[in-house]
């Protein structure tokens, strides 16, 4: 009789030994699956990894059958001819930046043609224009009158530059163009009033303050033309502030007594500018740097910028004076008799007095003797 266990052992076995021969198939599959590399170009897919249970996009399976890398590679490129094509080096850029300013270029005469319009009154001239800003430019033909701007946009527009100008939003040479461009307006249309005269006036301040004594030459001439043409007219004018930087630009120029006789009967000394003026003369004659850089210390703005042509020729006057009236004196004080930043003083002496013998400065001191 047997026992319970050994039939139930003498039941399984038959089981066991199948599920032995299950696993050394698998393994052998396995094994032959690992070895065989047509497995991998098997032309049907996976089960588990089907056109449509994928989790990759569609383009990475795409059957491309028996098209070579090189072939997918030529289809993948851009067509000749294309601009991805081309070699984005130095000459392309500077085509690609002559094309941009081109278009540029266009647009901006496109919206030139659309300017805001403005109907003149009586005595406004003729100009239909309302646009604010527009660059002088010679004209070659008879002015248009859609561009042509009348009085009261042209006083608009030269309070708007004058605020630009002051905030430094636009620069020097810009608002010189829009002024020049103001007066060509006034000029076109006859309208020679106090507005031309101001134009005249803040262009020769700003002339000056930038040191352009060309520009201001061609202004002062318009405005002294006018006075002596008008001289009962020209209560709009700042007749003492135009003629005192006359008088300085002559003093500057050497042409002194021709400008006194050609102004003789507009000149009035009693005026306090003038006044200013006249004592700046008489210190020229003199040579006394001494009082004219105490003037100059004084002086009101705008002339004291034309007071600084006069600068450089009493500064070598206080230097030669220096040489001969002392063996050495203070940097300190020399330079605040004229009127040298600290350091500007050294520096100039330096650049000048190459073949010295000897030291120039000393302990804070400039050797004046050593240079007689």
């Amino acid at each position: 009789m047997s026992s319970p266990l050994g039939d139930y052992f003498s039941l399984s076995s038959p089981a066991s030994s199948s599920k032995k021969k299950k696993k050394k198939a698998k393994k052998d599959r396995k094994k032959k699956r690992s070895l065989s590399p047509s497995s991998f170009f098997s032309d049907s897919p996976s089960p588990a990894c089907s056109l449509n249970t994928s989790p990759l996009p569609g383009a990475y399976l795409h059957d491309f059958g028996s098209v070579t890398v090189k072939s997918t590679k030529a289809r993948s490129a851009s067509p000749k001819g294309s601009i991805a094509s081309l070699k984005v080096n130095k000459r392309e850029k500077r085509r690609r930046l002559e094309r941009e300013e081109r278009f540029l270029n266009d647009a901006i005469e496109l919206s030139l043609k659309k300017t805001k319009t403005y109907v003149p009154g009586p005595g406004e001239g003729f100009g239909t224009s309302g646009e604010y800003s527009k660059p002088y430019a010679r004209l070659t033909s008879a002015p248009d009158v859609s561009i042509v701007r009348c009085l009261p946009v042209l006083n608009s527009a030269l309070t708007f530059h004058n605020e630009a100008y002051l905030a430094d939003e636009i620069k020097y040479g810009e608002y010189i163009s829009e002024l020049k461009s103001i007066r060509q307006d006034l000029t076109i249309q006859h309208l020679e009033g106090d507005l031309m005269w101001k134009v005249y006036e803040d262009n020769i301040k700003a002339s000056l303050e930038n040191g352009d004594l060309e520009e201001y030459s061609v202004c002062s001439v318009q405005l002294e033309n006018h006075m002596l043409k008008n001289p009962t007219t020209t209560s709009s004018i700042n007749v003492d502030f135009i003629l005192s930087l006359r008088l300085l630009h002559s003093l500057h120029k050497g042409t002194l007594v021709e400008t006194m006789i050609k102004f003789s009967k507009l000149l009035n000394f009693r005026e306090p500018l003038q006044g200013l003026v006249s004592e700046v003369i008489r210190v020229h004659e003199e040579r006394n740097y001494v009082k004219f850089f105490r003037i100059y210390n004084r002086a009101p703005e705008f002339v004291d910028y034309m007071m600084d042509f006069l600068v450089k020729k009493f500064r070598s006057w206080l230097v030669l004076g220096g040489k001969k009236a002392y063996m050495s004196i203070d940097v300190k004080t020399v330079e605040g008799w004229g009127s040298w930043d600290e350091g500007e003083f050294e520096k100039e002496q330096n650049e000048n007095d190459d073949e010295v013998e000897g030291e120039v400065f000393k302990e804070g001191r400039w050797m004046c003797k050593s240079q007689n």
